[in-house]
């Protein structure tokens, strides 16, 4: 983990050209669960969005499930103050509460039911589920004290004769509910409304256990497992690696398509992509986020285990690098993150982490962030399309696409009139040797003004770590600050 000094830096330096928007809000209380709701409102420019959050006390006032408003800038609409005007204490004035419903017991997990996705079910420290409907429940905001009287929920699912705290799923094709408890059982709940429940009679889900054993059930076949897959991860304790697996051809561990060595210590979350295939983020105990691709985004196109994976080789040699690491949740791991489902605000994350063991900031950590599209779209197209706007960057003004970019001498540049085709300024936007990239930008721009200086800096910068943030000239967005030296970091 990068030191407070080092965070600094690399916040001011580097966060600009890594994210498209970014916010923070440091929470009195922590945080372990997180969904969207939601779009509230839509302009040109923002999205306001519901999110569903759940806040941890120490029962001096009742467990909390919050309500929220935020107000996500669409890409390429964020300035690069707004990206790094924020420190761990800070309050975004873009994340607003809007309800506050008190919880009969900690929250460990939320889903919400995609048929009405204001209905949420919610896991807690016993052996009971509860579905509330947040349209309807009252506001207890103002409501104090350790003796106030927890919210009615609009329904209790009972069954369990365990507790049940963290195993929890909703299906997407009907108001189905799954969940898991201590007592080694799987119970399936059909909600048909906020009257009646019964157990659902058609699923297929997979579940895992402190068995070491990954089992699939289909409802239609019976209440056995059709097919079950013993210590997955080759050994027993957890070890933060990830496995991705083809379930039409999974019978043992070295069926297994790709695997990676994701997060020292263990891994909290792991969340698909909800469109871009192949596409998957994982939390950590680490305090990281990481985003990760598949070789191609298909089964077909995965490489194949080497033969002495299911012996316990390492399988680094064909597993893919990550895309994008998320290190902000500096003071505590985290807890929980959803991708937001929403098409206008594509690949945006919400995140929350438990801060309580941080004694200086305690609390828990709410962000939501987007990573820079020129991270996670294709290079043949980044190019393109930088090379449509070089003269923008270079001269700072729009001009049709040309086969040559001339740039004439004007009365700060000693260095004359240069004239550079279009693989020269390519070379220039994405070159990866930092050094030829120095020696690049002083060959263009000479004693150029600062901004022309900077815009070129930041494309250099951009290619040399793959990743930026490119303001849309027709967007409105803020220009950015100038930028004075190109470190090798």
């Amino acid at each position: 983990m990068l030191s407070d000094i080092e965070f600094s830096v690399w916040q001011k330096q580097m966060a600009p050209l890594l994210y498209d928007t970014f916010s923070h809000y440091n929470a009195p209380w922590p945080v372990q669960a997180c969904r969207w709701g939601p779009v509230v409102d839509e302009s040109s420019h923002k999205v306001t969005c519901r999110v569903f959050l759940a806040e941890q006390t120490d029962n001096s006032e009742p467990q909390k499930l919050v309500c929220s408003n935020v107000d996500i800038c669409k890409p390429r609409v964020s300035s690069g103050s707004h990206i790094t005007s924020w420190n761990d204490y800070s309050h975004c004035p873009y994340i607003r509460e809007q309800k506050v419903i008190y919880h009969p017991g900690e929250i460990n997990k939320i889903k919400e039911l995609p048929q009405n996705v204001n209905i949420l079910v919610t896991h807690t420290d016993s052996p009971d589920l509860y579905i509330w409907n947040t349209d309807i429940q009252p506001n207890r905001h103002n409501d104090k004290g350790s003796r106030t009287p927890n919210s009615v929920a609009e329904l209790k699912l009972v069954g369990h004769e365990d507790d049940a705290l963290f195993p929890l799923s909703v299906s997407t094709l009907s108001p189905t509910v799954a969940s898991g408890g201590s007592d080694c059982m799987v119970l399936l709940w059909c909600v048909q409304d906020s009257m009646e429940t019964s157990l659902a009679r058609s699923a297929s889900i997979v579940t895992s256990g402190y068995d070491e054993l990954v089992l699939f059930w289909d409802t239609r076949a019976g209440l056995g497992p059709t097919c079950k897959i013993q210590q997955p991860h080759g050994r027993a304790a957890p070890d933060g690696s990830i496995r991705v697996w083809d379930t039409r051809k999974m019978c043992s561990p070295g069926d297994v398509l790709t695997a990676v060595d994701a997060h020292p210590g263990g891994v909290v979350h792991i969340e698909w992509h909800p469109t871009e295939t192949g596409v998957f983020a994982s939390g950590g105990e680490d305090r990281l986020i990481t985003v990760w691709k598949c070789n191609g985004g298909s089964a077909e196109s995965m490489p194949q285990p080497p033969a002495a994976f299911s012996s316990g080789t390492s399988s680094k040699a064909w597993t893919q690098a990550p895309m994008f690491q998320h290190p902000c949740h500096r003071r505590g791991k985290v807890a929980d993150f959803h991708w937001s489902p929403h098409h206008s605000l594509p690949w945006t994350i919400l995140s929350v982490s438990d801060d309580s063991a941080d004694e200086e900031v305690g609390g828990g950590s709410i962000q939501v962030w987007r990573m820079s599209e020129l991270i996670r779209r294709d290079e043949s197209e980044l190019i393109d399309e930088l090379g449509k706007h070089g003269d923008f960057i270079l001269k700072e003004h729009e001009a049709p696409p040309l086969t040559k970019i001339e740039l004439q001498k004007d009365e700060t540049s000693p260095s004359g009139a240069a004239e550079v085709n279009d693989a020269d300024v390519a070379q220039a936007l994405a070159l990866g040797d930092v050094q030829a990239a120095k020696q690049r930008r002083t060959g263009l721009l000479g004693a150029r003004p600062s901004m022309t200086a900077s815009r070129l800096n930041l494309a250099i910068l951009a290619e040399a770590t793959t990743t930026t943030q490119v303001d849309d000239p027709g967007s409105g967005a803020s220009e950015p600050q100038p930028t004075d030296e190109l470190t090798d970091d």
